[in-house]
């Protein structure tokens, strides 16, 4: 009740009041919804950050978007009922960004020029690695570099004939990634140096973030890697300024035996050596350990 006004009539105090209606609280069907609004949301920002994805990717998700508003909103407010649509979000999202990784989803797409978009490849690779699906951002990452060959190799029909095929031969590889990975492990293989040459582009621009896990899980998929990538990360030193606490990184935890392990990222140290050859340092955990180590 609002208070408009109020007198005095003898020995009675008169109050003029009114209803009021506060227009930005919540109505009983929104609040019993908000277990549900909140996976919804959760559809919603997944959804917006492939924005520029292929439809196709998102259809299964935008579907379950529609099935959960129909679903009564009293359902989500039990816990396990609640548990169990997040956990659904999630699977959607990862087999979306699975999806993002297949050359197949995009072999309709074209850009405003009318060539395949590598750019939004190489865009949302970056997200699914962001996300932690590297596997699919090797495969989109490797994806956009052969079709980008075969756009720099059109001017020449001949040679864009050849490199045509050569891209046709990895799209098709790219379909079946467990035996890309499995011919990649072949030193001599076209499918390594392919690997090879996604790493390098990658050691070239710096190497941020979030590529450092993308390289990481990399390697614990083809081991044979793990020379090339040695040799540039001592060539392309760089801050560990933005790497988050607790983030996944290749560490060269013995020196002597050339030994590099999967780690987890702790914090910088101060430099050490002489002034003229400083070192960075680095505290790391390796897997399995609450012990830190220096490394550098």
């Amino acid at each position: 009740l609002e208070m408009l006004a109020s007198r005095v009539e003898g020995q009675v105090l008169i109050v003029e009041v009114r209803l009021s209606v506060n227009l930005t609280m919540p109505t009983i069907e929104q609040v019993v919804a908000k277990m549900r609004r909140a996976n919804l949301g959760l559809v919603d920002l997944i959804t917006e950050n492939l924005k520029e994805a292929p439809q196709s990717a998102t259809l299964s998700i935008l579907g379950l978007r529609s099935e959960m508003i129909t679903r009564d909103p009293m359902w989500f407010n039990e816990a396990e009922h609640f548990k169990e649509a997040t956990q659904e979000v999630l699977d959607e999202a990862h087999e979306a960004f699975a999806m993002l990784g297949q050359a197949s989803t995009w072999k309709d797409e074209v850009g405003e020029d009318g060539k395949a978009p590598v750019e939004r490849m190489e865009k949302m690779a970056k997200l699914c690695a962001m996300t932690g699906e590297h596997e699919a951002a090797i495969r989109l990452l490797t994806t956009a570099l052969t079709t980008k060959q075969q756009q720099d190799a059109s001017e020449s029909s001949l040679v864009g004939n050849v490199v045509g095929k050569v891209a046709n031969f990895w799209l098709k590889t790219l379909a079946e990634f467990g035996q890309f990975l499995t011919g990649a492990k072949d030193k001599n293989g076209a499918e390594h140096k392919m690997m090879l040459q996604v790493l390098r582009k990658l050691f070239d621009q710096g190497l941020p973030a979030p590529w450092p896990a993308t390289v990481v899980r990399l390697i614990d998929l083809n081991e044979n890697l793990l020379g090339e990538v040695e040799t540039w990360a001592r060539s392309h030193p760089h801050s560990a300024e933005h790497i988050e606490p607790e983030a996944d990184i290749l560490a060269l935890v013995d020196a002597d035996s050339n030994l590099w392990k999967r780690t987890k990222f702790i914090k910088q140290l101060p430099d050490s050596g002489p002034p003229d050859k400083l070192k960075p340092r680095y505290l790391v955990r390796r897997h399995g350990s609450d012990e830190g180590e220096d490394v550098g």
